[in-house]
Order: C-alpha cells, then sequence, then structure tokens
C-alpha cells in the first residue's frame, strides 16, 4: 500500500479545499442514535474519499457510559450508507445497530485509514463480507466502494430527491478560484503557440514564394 492510498480517506477537517456541498448538512456535532432510542454519542468527523470526493464514515465520538474500564474518548467508524438523517430533531440515526453492541465495533484512533481497518470495519456492519486476498486499494475500490454501506445517497438521499439535486463534497471557493486560473492560464498558453505556430508556418511560405519569384 503507498502513501497515497494511506492518505485517501481522511477527516474533513485536515481538507482545507472540500467542504460540504450547499444544501446537504454538516452533520459534525449532531447526536448519534441506536436503533433502541439511546443516544450513543455524537458525530465528531466526516471522513472523506478523496478521489471520489465522497463522506465514506462517520467518526462517532461515544458517550463515556458505553466505553468499559478506563477507556474514556473511545471513537468507532459508521459506514455513511448505514446511518439515516432526522433533520427534525438534528440527529444521526442508525436503525439496525443496538447501544449494547456498540462497544464491540473496531476502535478508531485517528491513525491512517488502511483497507485492513476498512475490511475490519466493514465485517462488523456486512455480516456477508469476505475481505479479499489482496489488502490494496487499487483494482478493489470500486467493489469495496460500491457497497450499499458506502452509498452517500442512502444518508442525504431523501433530502437530494425533495430538491431535485445531487449532492456531494465540493471544492472551496478559493480552490475553484486557483484551478480555473490555471485552466485560463493553460488555454492561453495553448492558443500562444498556436498563433506562433500559425505564423511560422506563414513565414515560411512568405519566403517560399520569394524565393519562387526570384527564379521567376
Amino acid at each position: 500500500m503507498t502513501n497515497d492510498d494511506l492518505d485517501r480517506v481522511v477527516p474533513l477537517d485536515q481538507l482545507d479545499d472540500f467542504k460540504v456541498a450547499d444544501g446537504d448538512p454538516d452533520v459534525r456535532g449532531w447526536d448519534v442514535v441506536a436503533s433502541d432510542g439511546r443516544k450513543i454519542g455524537e458525530v465528531d468527523q466526516l471522513l472523506v474519499d478523496t478521489a471520489a470526493m465522497k463522506v465514506r464514515y462517520l467518526d462517532v465520538d461515544l458517550d463515556d457510559d458505553l466505553v468499559a474500564g478506563d477507556a474514556s474518548d473511545r471513537h468507532v467508524l459508521i459506514p455513511i450508507g448505514y446511518a439515516r438523517l432526522d433533520e427534525n430533531d438534528d440527529r444521526v440515526m442508525v436503525d439496525q445497530l443496538a447501544s449494547a453492541d456498540v462497544a464491540g465495533l473496531p476502535e478508531y484512533t485517528h491513525g491512517p485509514i488502511t483497507r485492513d481497518f476498512e475490511s475490519t470495519v466493514r465485517s462488523r456492519f456486512d455480516t456477508g463480507y469476505t475481505a479479499a486476498a489482496t489488502t490494496t486499494a487499487t483494482d478493489t475500490d470500486r467493489d469495496f466502494y460500491g457497497h450499499d454501506l458506502y452509498d452517500d445517497n442512502r444518508f442525504y438521499g431523501a433530502r437530494r430527491n425533495l430538491e431535485g439535486g445531487e449532492g456531494r463534497l465540493t471544492l472551496s471557493q478559493e480552490e475553484l478560484v486557483v484551478r480555473n486560473r490555471e485552466v485560463q492560464e493553460t488555454g492561453t498558453m495553448e492558443a500562444d503557440l498556436r498563433r506562433e505556430r500559425v505564423d511560422v508556418d506563414r513565414e515560411g511560405d512568405v519566403r517560399l514564394r520569394d524565393e519562387r519569384n526570384d527564379r521567376l
């Protein structure tokens, strides 16, 4: 696994150039409620797949009374498609996860997100999942993230359908300005090169004609 693979899924607050798309709520700080109606924690961060510009996981800071022993400030990851929005009360619901089962989820220690760790997380939410023989995040991305667990439309879908739009992460205005400027500068350079080539062709053509006239 390369360093690029390790940097692919990262917390949103580490990405200065990304933000939640207009129309999609930023659920950081929202309560997370289990299937039995008990609050299990709060959304601390959104973990973003920078290549796909999609949220893949909710980083949930668990309530201390759910954590055994001295392990306070325990975090777990919940795949984005496993949860749903409750915008009326600014809550995130996990309808298939009981509060008693939360402590058994793999702990997220804010280290790099490896495919091995993602496979461990997925196996807790997808009982039919079997990790592939390879643990690289290249050839298997489409199959891995193609599961409903990673479909952010299941999380944002109802409100997106009502609004008739497709939500996603977007680049910040500053980054868009930089990228637009780069595109414009590239276009200007290419146009200048085309003009230079035309001028050279025309000059060569004129000289050729002059030489022909001299011979005549």
